[in-house]
């Protein structure tokens, strides 16, 4: 889903190291590609899109009229003066506005976006083995599992689903709460059944479900803290999914995220990655200036002036 909502350029760096570095060790369980298949037809990123666009909208339409009475003030800081936030204020509004603009036309671009996801799948989504003999057991075993707290999916419960007669009518069907136990079960049989030592599963989920919490500030390299100062925990499988690999006679089960896999293929591959890069890690802004850098730039416009 995410590497849906990215350029082609990124996109394509990404395919292509999928492609072509991990060839056939890379897969896509098929849960995974179900999964992916309900969200294009209910077509969930356009709706969330177009849910956020027109919140953008409704921020920017009338926020500029509003606080232009406020931005008429002599006595706001002589080092941010009034008529200078003034237009500040209004280029971020009309900044906002070509946002919105922009993003109502993506949906225009989504078909291609997804088919290049979906000939990814296609090419390399697990071949079916104890899938559907798993799913007659899978609401008993996971109504245990959750019921101890034993990953992964528990965080997912109480999640309900809709009815398919009508919309509006909250019910367990269709709630996919055992969505993540399938995925598991279906990557740790294919793992153990290829003799694969140390499978390394590509998530975005951050849930405690599938990670381990705590978080040691130690284990950001200096150049990574260049970039960003506040990493997300580097993720780190739960221990009982670990243990549940081991008793299968997998070693060593790892996760990896959108936001760390660039770091660890910019370290690898210098900077081939750097457009893929650029949109999994959003750097930090530009440091606001502290009070004695904005009087020393006050004091230096007065003296040009």
């Amino acid at each position: 889903m995410w590497a849906t909502k990215i350029g082609p350029a990124s996109r394509g760096k990404l395919l292509d190291w999928l492609r072509t570095e991990l060839g056939n060790r890379a897969h896509v369980p098929t849960w995974a590609a179900h999964e992916y298949l309900r969200h294009h037809v209910t077509g969930t990123i356009v709706g969330e899109l177009e849910k956020k666009t027109s919140e953008i909208s409704q921020l920017a339409g009338g926020t500029f009229n509003y606080f232009r009475p406020f931005l008429d003030d002599p006595a706001l800081p002589a080092a941010d003066p009034w008529d200078r936030l003034r237009s500040s204020t209004r280029d971020a509004i009309n900044t906002l506005g070509l946002l919105a603009a922009a993003s109502k036309k993506w949906k225009n671009a989504y078909p291609a976006h997804a088919s290049q996801i979906m000939d990814y799948i296609n090419e390399r989504v697990l071949p079916v083995r104890d899938l559907f003999s798993d799913l007659p057991d899978i609401a008993q075993e996971g109504a245990a599992r959750y019921e101890g707290r034993i990953p992964p999916g528990y965080q997912d419960r109480n999640k309900k689903g809709q009815a398919d007669d009508d919309p509006d009518e909250v019910s367990v069907a269709g709630a996919n709460r055992y969505g993540d136990l399938i995925f598991w079960k279906e990557a740790m049989e294919h793992a153990e059944n290829s003799g694969a030592n140390a499978p390394i599963i590509l998530t975005n989920d951050r849930k405690n479900d599938w990670r381990m919490g705590g978080f040691n500030g130690a284990e950001i390299d200096q150049t990574m803290l260049s970039i960003k100062k506040n990493w997300r925990p580097v993720p780190e499988i739960h221990p009982m999914l670990s243990l549940e690999a081991k008793l299968a006679g997998i070693e060593e089960v790892a996760l990896i995220d959108s936001q760390y896999l660039p770091a660890y293929l910019r370290g690898v591959y210098a900077d081939h990655f750097g457009a893929f890069a650029d949109v999994a890690i959003v750097p930090d802004p530009p440091a606001e200036p502290d009070e004695m850098q904005q009087r020393q730039t006050a004091v230096a416009r007065r003296a040009a002036e």
